[in-house]
């Protein structure tokens, strides 16, 4: 999908993970920057479309870096906005979770392209105004 826009992005990622048959086999999801452009509320609604959280359990990991989410399948929500250095994201343990069956959302992930498999799922988004979002899915 590219290039959706809508002044609501609440509904539409809950279906996008309902829709997925096996996303963790589709790699992590890296939501792209664009500061205020809704990254949490895109994993608000993955999470809870994949049954893993209601929205309202779910906050930015901005200070604690990972949120980790439900058993099956288990979701690790993950912000690595305050990181400076591969090196730092890798004392995470991402490669641990990138092996394993876990469901990745990571924000700000392309501060870190080397680290990240080729098959993931890249959400980019753009805010265009104080409530239009531009969304671009990349598979």
């Amino acid at each position: 999908m590219r290039g959706s826009q809508e002044p609501s992005l609440k509904k539409r990622p809950s279906r996008w993970a309902r829709r997925s048959a096996a996303p963790s086999a589709a790699g992590p999801w890296c939501c792209s920057p664009a500061s205020w452009a809704g990254k949490t509320t895109i994993a608000k609604g993955i999470i809870q479309g994949l049954g893993a959280a209601a929205p309202d359990d779910v906050s930015s990991p901005t200070y604690t870096l990972i949120h980790e989410f439900g058993e099956d399948p288990k979701v690790y929500h993950i912000d690595l906005y305050r990181l400076e250095a591969a090196g730092e994201v890798l004392a995470l343990g991402i490669d641990e979770l990138l092996d394993g069956d876990a469901i990745l959302l990571i924000e700000w992930g392309e501060r870190f392209p080397a680290l990240w498999p080729p098959n993931r799922i890249e959400i980019r988004l753009a805010a265009l105004d104080e409530t239009t979002r531009e969304v671009s899915v990349i598979l």
